[in-house]
């Protein structure tokens, strides 16, 4: 199945869209059954009351809470032009082969440090000074960006421990699972993700990412990168490609028991074509994010 036929984003009504231009969705994870019974053309069951029989109310259900805010910034009518275009960042497509493995890992790393700065800047130009209550993803024409900007009760240094096992070790039951492909220490972790279904139905998607953990006293910082090609830990041949690169700092608050995240995650999919590209770039990026969301949530006992 082509992008056109994964363009659904999970939680997402699958009929035409009808947003306006610059229009910002709210969408949640769950399915709801919205009853429009002024408009419906349903027949209702009839309940015996005491003064004969009448129509019953149809149940009400309670929408879940949204787990992403999702702005679309492609050129088509549906989507207009970002008034002001992010930083562009120096991307590259890496691979890695040969007794060479370790001096590729720490050329990868220097491209993303060099990059730190325009992840931040990035970051601004899309939300500024303001604090996210949800994670935001901003999709275009064949990327998706996810800014995150938020606040946690949680000690610096429970939170990065647990952000980087969240990120590197996630179970094989979950939609996104991984397998640690080599490591060097405790701060690098080469790891293979695993998006179930995110070719199509039973065709999983992908990936080989190289992470890297800096800690400091007061900050913990994550990065990482996918790698396009390795003769050591090949990926099979997909139909269906993407690459992600993230950038996530946590920093210490004046509370000690407080800490707050900025985060860029960009997901691409440069070789493919066609309109609905970029929504299933979403898709995808959405199950990998939600994944993680969930299991860092979880492990820190705040569901």
């Amino acid at each position: 199945m082509g992008p056109r036929g994964s363009s659904r984003v999970s939680g997402q009504s699958s009929g035409r869209s009808t947003s306006r231009p610059g229009s910002v969705r709210r969408f949640s994870s769950g399915r709801s059954s919205r009853i429009r019974s002024q408009l419906s053309s349903r027949v209702l069951p009839l309940e015996k009351t005491s003064n004969g029989p009448s129509i019953s109310s149809p149940p009400k259900t309670e929408e879940p809470p949204p787990d992403f805010v999702i702005t679309f910034m492609t050129t088509s009518e549906e989507c207009p032009k970002p008034k002001r275009a992010p930083p562009r960042l120096a991307e590259r497509s890496h691979s890695f082969g040969g007794v060479f493995r370790n001096k590729g890992y720490d050329f990868v790393f220097a491209q993303l440090q060099q990059n730190t700065t325009t992840a931040l800047e990035i970051i601004k130009t899309y939300v500024k000074s303001a604090k996210l209550d949800l994670p935001h993803l901003f999709v275009g024409v064949d990327f998706v960006d996810c800014v995150i900007k938020r606040s946690w009760p949680i000690p610096l240094n429970i939170l990065g421990a647990t952000a980087w096992s969240a990120m590197t070790t996630m179970s094989t039951h979950a939609v996104r699972k991984t397998k640690v492909l080599d490591g060097v220490g405790d701060s690098i972790r080469y790891v293979q993700v695993c998006i179930e279904s995110g070719i199509r139905k039973g065709l999983p998607l992908l990936f080989n990412v190289l992470f890297k953990r800096t800690v400091t006293d007061d900050k913990v910082s994550i990065v990482f990168q996918s790698i396009a090609d390795d003769d050591k830990f090949s990926l099979p041949a997909q139909t269906m490609q993407a690459c992600v690169s993230g950038w996530i700092m946590f920093q210490s608050e004046t509370d000690k028991m407080k800490c707050r995240q900025v985060a860029l995650v960009r997901f691409r999919s440069p070789k493919m074509e066609g309109i609905g590209v970029g929504k299933w770039v979403a898709s995808e990026a959405r199950k990998w994010l939600r994944a993680e969301e969930s299991t860092l949530k979880t492990q820190l006992h705040l569901d």
